[in-house]
């Protein structure tokens, strides 16, 4: 670039580089290639026809980008905060998407009930409750720590289904005495031991 052209002001720089690129352009375009800018051939908005999208896909399949290039992308974008507008939009195109058996690792959905309700709303709800009402503290030894307390069910979980949300039918007990003092403890503790664990 010469240098007369970079003393210029940005503006008026930018008009010059328009002449040259529209230099085949009639007296009265270059007018109005100044007034307005240059257009280009795309358009915000525009639709593409499926063929011509199918043959850019079809140029691009089989293509992979470089680690060197992969490190280049990664850089552009760290850092970089998405709007609240660009999160939710990627969070409606994401919904569904990969939703049970859409998901790559779905298995006809053999996760076990008892699985479904510990990771429930109404259990972790169940479980806080029980936790507050005691005062995050274990019925047994009264230790408070926290961090290692679990929700103990007084009459069993798999034998009574209707008590299984019921405030008054929980304890909270401290991981130690729920595997020392429970049958639920007793009962995994001997099968530890025929397991030779």
């Amino acid at each position: 670039m010469p240098l007369h052209s970079q003393q210029l002001s940005r503006g008026f720089n930018y008009k010059i580089m328009i002449i040259r690129r529209s230099w085949k352009l009639s007296g009265e375009a270059k007018k109005n290639v100044l007034k307005n800018g240059m257009k280009t051939r795309f358009k915000k908005g525009h639709y593409v026809l499926q063929e011509i999208r199918d043959k850019i896909s079809k140029a691009h399949l089989g293509k992979k980008h470089s680690e060197e290039t992969k490190k280049k992308i990664s850089e552009v974008h760290k850092g970089k905060k998405k709007c609240k507008k660009h999160k939710e939009n990627l969070s409606k195109a994401m919904k569904g998407k990969y939703s049970m058996s859409k998901h790559p690792n779905w298995k006809g959905g053999i996760t076990p009930l008892r699985v479904k309700i510990w990771h429930s709303k109404e259990y972790k709800e169940w479980r806080e409750v029980v936790f507050t009402r005691d005062n995050y503290a274990c019925w047994i030894c009264e230790d408070s720590k926290g961090g290692n307390f679990q929700a103990h069910h007084l009459k069993k979980f798999a034998d009574y289904p209707k008590l299984r949300f019921v405030v008054s039918n929980g304890l909270t007990l401290c991981e130690f005495c729920h595997k020392t003092y429970t049958r639920w403890g007793a009962s995994k503790q001997s099968s530890l031991k025929l397991n030779g664990k």
